[in-house]
């Protein structure tokens, strides 16, 4: 759960939450959360934070059911009722926080998806 406050994304091992991924920079993003809203920052990334598939710029403001990407991860904004993570067919979801809800960063595993020859 997220309370007040921010956290920074990206490959850095200093970020709050760490995402290893080529396409995702040092400093990628930051995520505020206040008592009633929650905010995007893109941290002047190479490939951009995108919500619901349009690039932002600056500051953006997040709704419940919004859909971050960044990378190869989605980060879906879940409502305050919302019990926890779920499991979508072929996606490992983890839970990083709360907005007030929660978010879930999506991500394809190996295990789920094995390649056929």
């Amino acid at each position: 759960m997220l309370g007040a406050g921010s956290i920074t994304i990206g490959r850095k091992s200093s970020c709050d939450l760490v995402l290893d991924d080529p396409q995702i920079s040092r400093e990628h993003a930051r995520v505020i959360v206040s008592d009633a809203s929650a905010a995007i920052q893109d941290l002047s990334s190479g490939n951009g934070v995108h919500v619901n598939g349009r690039r932002i710029q600056g500051l953006h403001r997040l709704a419940i059911g919004d859909r971050i990407q960044i990378g190869v991860h989605t980060i879906e904004v879940l409502g305050p009722s919302d019990t926890g993570p779920s499991v979508h067919d072929e996606t490992e979801v983890t839970r990083i926080g709360n907005v007030p809800g929660e978010f879930t960063d999506e991500r394809p595993t190996a295990a789920k998806n094995p390649r056929k020859p």
